[in-house]
């Protein structure tokens, strides 16, 4: 599923949720993502929602400092650190680490 189609429907489900009766205007969020998940959630909140909160389980991050730069939020990365997968073992949780650090984000 391309991140631009990922991105519509989550911002779809946030307006619908707004429009329920007793929810604050500008509620909180969140978006959380397993594996190929973790990295469209990230994609959404670097791009669409830098206010969610995001949680990140063995997706591939986002490790562009410009992009992290814009988040408010903060992020939660959950990698196996013997996973033998490139985009989401120990070194890239690291580069994750060290991105988000540069970024300034929490």
């Amino acid at each position: 599923t391309p991140q631009q189609r990922v991105n519509a429907d989550l911002a779809a489900v946030l307006r619908w949720a707004a429009s329920q009766d007793g929810v604050a205007e500008n509620f909180p969020v969140g978006v959380l993502g397993f594996c190929f998940g973790g990295g469209k959630a990230i994609g959404f909140t670097t791009t669409m929602r830098p206010d969610a909160a995001t949680v990140v389980f063995y997706g591939e991050p986002v490790l562009k400092v410009e992009a992290l730069a814009a988040l408010s939020a903060p992020v939660c990365g959950i990698y196996g650190a013997e996973d033998p997968q490139p985009t989401t073992n120990r070194a890239a949780a690291a580069r994750f680490r060290s991105a988000l650090a540069e970024a300034g984000v929490e």
